[in-house]
Formats: structure tokens, sequence, C-alpha cells
């Protein structure tokens, strides 16, 4: 069964230069089997945007607080699952980033 997203997850975020920005552009992970998860990143009208959204089923995260340098960009990223995922970007070549995150998990407990 299909989740649907909470919302769209467009945010923008500072102004860019108008020089092309290297982070923007379709990124999935080079090992396709450790996420379903690809990274949109737009320029438009000066200002950047981005999209998370789970490949196996469509889901877009609702997406905070992106932030960016020449060579950093950095986001949080909202699933309706109720995990939250902060995301830190950081440009290696012209075609390849590292992407580290860090997310929460929620288990549940019983006395014993």
């Amino acid at each position: 069964m299909a989740v649907k997203p909470i919302r769209k997850s467009v945010k923008r975020g500072s102004k860019v230069s108008k020089a092309k920005n290297p982070f923007v552009g379709r990124w999935i992970a080079s090992d396709e089997w450790s996420t379903d998860v690809s990274l949109i990143i737009t320029s438009r009208n000066g200002k950047m945007g981005v999209r998370a959204v789970d490949q196996s089923d469509g889901e877009e995260a609702e997406i905070f607080g992106v932030k960016f340098s020449k060579q950093e960009m950095s986001f949080a990223a909202h699933w309706s699952s109720g995990q939250f995922t902060k995301y830190r970007l950081r440009l290696l070549r012209a075609n390849e980033m590292e992407v580290a995150f860090t997310f929460t998990a929620t288990q549940t407990f019983k006395r014993s």
C-alpha cells in the first residue's frame, strides 16, 4: 500500500549566484541497494529547492531548514512514518557528492 506524502516538499532557501550551482540535479545513491531515496535539487528564480523522494512508493518528505555554502548543503526531512532525517551533502566532484545522514528510530518497549 503506497503512503501518501504529508504535503509538497519543495522549500525555498537563500538566493544563489547566477552561475550554475553544482548541487542542482537529481541525485541517487551510487550503491543502488543502500537506499531508495533520491534527492532533487533545483534553483529557480535565484532560490534553492529540495525534494526527497522515496522511489519505492513515491512518497515525498516534508523538507525543513535548507542551508548551503559553496561546497556543502544541509536540510532535514520528515517522512510520513514519523522518521526525521537530517542530511549533510558535500561535493566531491562534478557528478559525485557525499551524503551523511542521521535519523530517528522508534521502538516499542514493554515492562519486564
